[in-house]
């Protein structure tokens, strides 16, 4: 496991301690595994402030209202007739005037609509009253569509952020765990081998690791052999 820690891989010594060394690897590998569960056991680390979802707004994209509501809430409504804009449609697909070319059936619409005494001139104010009220439905439409897509990309943003704060403080307490870890392991060899490092009886060779690396771990956890010594 140590060898892990200190990104060394544990190779045979060739000196004539290294049988020792060898020989009590199961011993020391039991002192190191006892050393984590020690730390692991030691407390509780205090989990990550989760954020509050309850009270998250839901995002629900803006629906278009059937043809008919935006005419009746628009600002200037279409007037009342009984051949409007969309009764004239349905007698042009009406199944008696299948066949016919568009010049008859042009006629045909125009002679049922006198038969009738509907004015042409009321059809094409319908039919303009209509578009207006369907353009400035477009644009709020359109205003409401960006606002949600903003507050979307808004949230996302939130969203993102609280991972990367929450990734931070787990990355943060393996880090410490991991230093801690190497750290007890280094005193308790330390202090076993009574401060001494190098050779077949030192700090060293019981972490099995090179003592160069060793003495890199100690400046860096900021342990002093002196005072261990």
């Amino acid at each position: 496991m140590f060898n892990k820690l200190f990104g060394n891989e544990e190779k045979p010594d060739p000196r004539p301690g290294g049988s020792e060394r060898s020989g009590n690897g199961n011993m020391r590998s039991t002192e190191r595994n006892e050393q984590v569960r020690k730390i692991l056991e030691s407390g509780p680390s205090p989990s990550p402030d989760w954020p509050d979802r309850t009270n998250r707004k839901s995002m629900t994209p803006p629906t278009p209202p059937p043809f008919e509501q935006i005419y009746q809430t628009a600002a200037v409504k279409p007037p009342k007739l009984a051949y409007g804009i969309h009764k004239i449609a349905e007698m042009g697909n009406s199944p008696h005037l299948a066949g016919m070319s568009n010049v008859f059936r042009r006629k045909a619409l125009l002679m049922a609509l006198e038969a009738a005494g509907t004015d042409i001139g009321e059809v094409l104010n319908d039919v303009v009253t209509r578009q207006r009220a369907l353009k400035e439905y477009e644009e709020s439409y359109q205003e409401k569509v960006n606002q949600f897509e903003a507050e979307q990309l808004e949230q996302n943003r939130l969203q993102k952020a609280e991972l990367d704060r929450i990734t931070a403080q787990y990355k943060a307490r393996m880090d410490a765990s991991l230093a801690e870890v190497e750290r007890q392991a280094i005193v308790g060899a330390l202090e076993r081998c009574r401060g001494k490092i190098y050779g077949p009886t030192g700090a060293a060779a019981a972490l099995a690791v090179k003592p160069t690396t060793l003495y890199g771990k100690m400046r860096k956890l900021g342990i002093s052999r002196r005072l261990l010594s």
